[in-house]
């Protein structure tokens, strides 16, 4: 529900770092790119302090974080499966991977 409530929110605010962190992956996703590492994903985004804070974030469950969308499974990120949907609407909001 949180990321329901909070992903609108961030296709609004193109400058949050969290939503710059979600749209250069799915960038990175529709280019062809299947194997997104937390590395390749925090060397395109350029500031790695800002970087690992908010991606962090992404990545829990926690009462406080931006909202979990990521899963990083041996060392690969993916989109968290209960949020794929959401996601898929967040992309056709800001036209990403156009």
């Amino acid at each position: 529900e949180k990321v329901r409530r909070k992903l609108p929110k961030w296709a609004k605010s193109p400058h949050q770092i969290n939503t710059k962190i979600l749209k250069l992956f799915l960038d990175i996703e529709s280019s062809g790119e299947n194997k997104i590492t937390e590395s390749l994903l925090m060397k395109r985004f350029g500031d790695h302090a800002k970087f690992i804070g908010n991606f962090n974030q992404m990545k829990i469950i926690s009462h406080k974080n931006h909202a979990k969308v990521f899963e990083v499974i041996d060392g690969y990120i993916t989109i968290w499966e209960p949020v794929i949907e959401i996601v898929n609407d967040f992309k056709k909001i800001i036209n990403c991977g156009k």
